[in-house]
């Protein structure tokens, strides 16, 4: 987020205005400089090489400039990140009575970025006076060689030595702006920095060149001796298993064994280490991840809303959609009814993350959203865990009339929420260990059955 307004407006008013005043400010002592030589050149060429002096302490300067700047602007983003979070998460904050532990914190960083700022800013606005302080001794240097020259009589009169002196004087302004100009460039660079490690940055989905069409699903999904970790961590290992078309299928297991994984794998979210993700024949490297993605609905845990109307927020992603097409989607999902009850019904705004609505009420909006996008596949991510009875029965009648005809995955951590899924495949650490109906899985009185049994105590 800082990267994008901050840095991006930084940019603008650094390094963009202050490239136009350096080069002018250039011309500008070109010009009067050619004149200087004209005048007088010996005087001139021992003017000059006091210049690089200047150069070395303003190049030690700006190296100190260009490093503070980008931990400023580092800093920036952690406190915006800082600031989102705690609005985000006010209830728990007040709810832990943890906002003085809040406020200290903030304050810490707070200071830490003032702090930092003010170093940055000082050598900016130093750089003017610096300019004024070896500008006023290079002229006590030119009156001292220049008056010995004329009080000598050594080719430089009285009057073309004033001339001199002013023409001196005349450049010193746009070498200071120049010099100003100079900082403030080193300043934005760093800012720029941070952007480009935004837009050069590589995807992690490597394309195929030439992809393949998305096929009609005849057989499903399969995963053939599939393994992927992140980083060294081993989180997938030789997965096999088969999702059929048109059935339900569900992954269970304990937290961490890689239930979710796998339907980021199946999403093209990562590239796999090994083995393969077949839709049909057809292998996942061989199809664009966009096409994948336009064939799965998607029902989640954590219902994403925004800050927009019901019907947009239906259609989200799409404008082509027609009020009626929304509509039959909403009743899909058993969400026409609570619509119809709002202030202006589909033209209600929902508020930041859909505050104005209940968990139910969200993830019937987040079923009807799957149910206009129509596709073939439909994964579901633990979609009722959180919600009432009354809720969860809405819900789950919604996600009954979604499933039909599809092929649904769906991840689950109640049990009794799988019984009539065609197919249970169970995971542990990051292993299959059983596959089969609820009836066989709990008749082999394995791990299904221990966790079964535990989820009926």
């Amino acid at each position: 987020m800082s990267r994008i307004s901050a840095d991006v407006l930084e940019y603008d008013e650094t390094v963009l205005r202050s490239v136009q005043t350096m080069i002018n400010s250039f011309v500008v002592v070109a010009l009067y400089l050619a004149m200087l030589f004209y005048i007088n050149w010996q005087l001139t060429i021992i003017t000059l090489l006091l210049f690089p002096l200047v150069a070395l302490l303003t190049s030690t300067l700006s190296r100190k400039l260009k490093s503070n700047s980008k931990k400023l602007q580092a800093k920036n983003g952690e406190l915006i990140s800082d600031i989102e979070q705690t609005v985000a998460g006010l209830r728990i904050i007040k709810s832990l009575t943890a906002i003085d532990f809040v406020n200290e914190a903030f304050r810490r960083k707070n200071h830490s970025y003032t702090q930092l700022r003010n170093s940055v800013y000082r050598k900016i606005y130093l750089a003017s006076p610096q300019s004024e302080v070896i500008s006023s001794f290079v002229i006590a240097v030119i009156l001292l060689i220049g008056s010995r020259q004329v009080l000598l009589g050594q080719d430089l009169t009285s009057g073309m030595f004033i001339v001199y002196l002013i023409l001196f004087v005349l450049i010193i302004k746009p070498a200071k702006d120049a010099s100003t100009a100079f900082y403030n460039i080193k300043k934005g660079i760093a800012c720029m920095n941070r952007i480009m490690e935004i837009e050069d940055s590589d995807n992690t989905i490597k394309e195929p060149e030439q992809a393949v069409d998305f096929p009609t699903l005849e057989k499903g999904i399969r995963f053939a001796d599939v393994q992927f970790s992140y980083g060294d961590n081993i989180v997938l290992n030789n997965i096999n298993c088969l999702f059929e078309k048109g059935k339900t299928t569900a992954i269970v297991g304990s937290s961490g064994s890689g239930k979710t994984t796998m339907i980021d794998l199946i999403e093209k979210f990562y590239t796999i280490n090994n083995g393969d993700i077949l839709f049909d024949d057809i292998s996942i490297n061989n199809l664009n991840s966009k096409d994948i993605r336009q064939n799965i609905a998607m029902v989640g845990q954590e219902t994403i809303l925004v800050n927009d109307t019901i019907a947009n927020n239906i259609s989200f992603g799409n404008k082509s959609y027609t009020q009626e097409e929304i509509q039959k989607a909403a009743q899909v999902a058993n969400a026409e009814e609570f619509i119809l009850n709002l202030p202006d019904g589909y033209e209600t705004n929902i508020g930041d993350r859909g505050d104005m609505l209940s968990g139910g009420q969200k993830q019937r909006i987040s079923i009807a959203r799957a149910v206009l996008k129509n596709a073939p596949i439909l994964i579901l991510d633990e979609a009722t865990s959180a919600l009432d009875t009354e809720s969860e029965r809405l819900v789950q009648m919604a996600l009954d009339n979604l499933s039909k005809d599809r092929t649904v995955i769906m991840i689950a951590h109640r049990l009794s929420t799988v019984i009539n899924a065609d197919k249970i495949i169970v995971l542990d650490n990051g292993e299959i260990k059983e596959q089969g109906t609820h009836t066989e899985l709990y008749n082999q009185k394995g791990l299904y059955y221990n966790l079964y049994k535990m989820q009926e105590i």
